[in-house]
C-alpha cells in the first residue's frame, strides 16, 4: 500500500468519444496504482471499448480494473446489455477483475442516466449486478484465489504466451511502480 504522504494517482482519459474530442484533450499514461494487495487501472467510460488499454494495464499488473461510465443512452438492462459484449472479455483476455457503474439520473442538462454496475471475475463471469436504474450500491467480495485460478493455469492465463515480438517493444511488459 503506498504510504499517506503519496502523491495521488491521476488518470486523464486516453479515448475521447466523438462528442468529447472538441471540447477536452486525451491523457497519455497508463497509471495503475497500489491499494492494499491489489493492483488497479482505472478506464473512464469510451476507454472500456479499446482492449489495448486494458491489456497494457494487465501488462503493468493490474488485478483489477474500475470503468466509472457516464452514458445516458437506453435504460439500466440495455446498457447491462451492451456492457456484457465487451467488459467480460477485459477480463477474460487478461486475467483480472472488471467493476464498471454507470451514472445515474438527471443530471440537470437534459441528460439521464440509467444506474447500473456489474463487476466481471477473471474467468470472464458475472460476479455481480446493479440493474435497478436508481442509485444503489454494488459490493462484492474479490478474492485473489480467483486470480489464482486464472493465473497459475497455464492454458487459462493468456498474457504470458503473447509474442511480443509480433507486436513490437511497446507490448512487451513494463513495471508501472
Amino acid at each position: 500500500m503506498a504510504p499517506p504522504d503519496a502523491p495521488p494517482v491521476v488518470y486523464r482519459k486516453c479515448h475521447l468519444a466523438p462528442p468529447e474530442q472538441d471540447t477536452f484533450s486525451s491523457g497519455d499514461a497508463i497509471p495503475v496504482f497500489r491499494f492494499k494487495q491489489w493492483r488497479i487501472g482505472i478506464q473512464l467510460c469510451y476507454d472500456s471499448h479499446f482492449p489495448e488499454l486494458t491489456t497494457r494495464m494487465a501488462l503493468a499488473g493490474a488485478d483489477l480494473v474500475l470503468m466509472p461510465h457516464a452514458s445516458p443512452r437506453g435504460s439500466a438492462q440495455d446498457k447491462h446489455t451492451s456492457w456484457t459484449r465487451h467488459l467480460p472479455a477485459r477480463a477474460f483476455d487478461n486475467g483480472l477483475f472488471v467493476a464498471a457503474c454507470n451514472q445515474t439520473g438527471d443530471n440537470g442538462n437534459g441528460l439521464t442516466f440509467p444506474g447500473n454496475a456489474a463487476i466481471f471475475n477473471p474467468s470472464g463471469h458475472v460476479v455481480a449486478t446493479a440493474l435497478t436504474g436508481e442509485a444503489a450500491l454494488l459490493t462484492a467480495a474479490l478474492s485473489v484465489r480467483d486470480l489464482a485460478h486464472v493465473r497459475d493455469h497455464r492454458m487459462r492465463y493468456f498474457l504470458p504466451n503473447r509474442r511480443f515480438d509480433l507486436y513490437g517493444a511497446d507490448a512487451a511488459p513494463r513495471d508501472s511502480e
